[in-house]
């Protein structure tokens, strides 16, 4: 899969532009060669999670990534801002599985936060 892994490099117009491919085409490989990498790379079990946010413009427009920490990948990336309620949609997604998603979705007070960091710009 050439196109999946020069998209990984790559804008999807320059890889268009590069193998003479239509930009709708070399967005539909590059559908492709992302479903296969996480089949290849299966469920997630993670026992360290790390929950972050980004900014998807400039602006305020927040998306939410949880990342399993041992792993060293993004397991979650979702919500339509950094509320509790986007951190929820996490919550009922279904990749927490066996007795970690049983624990997170308890809501159990023995859920430690181990650090949290704020920009100086955050607002309690």
């Amino acid at each position: 899969m050439q196109i999946g892994g020069l998209c990984r490099a790559m804008t999807i117009k320059d890889v268009a532009r590069l193998m003479h491919l239509d930009w709708h085409a070399v967005k539909d490989l590059d559908k492709i060669y992302m479903s296969e990498q996480l089949r290849v790379a299966g469920l997630p079990k993670p026992s360290v999670i790390g929950v972050d946010e980004i900014s998807i413009k400039k602006g305020h427009s927040y998306r939410i990534v949880v990342s399993d920490l041992e792993a060293r990948r993004a397991i979650w990336f979702g919500g339509t801002g950094r509320t509790e309620a986007d951190m929820d949609l996490f919550g009922s997604s279904g990749f927490l599985v066996g007795d970690f998603g049983e624990f997170y979705n308890s809501g159990s007070p023995e859920v430690r936060i181990l650090s949290l960091r704020y920009s100086s710009s955050h607002r309690p």
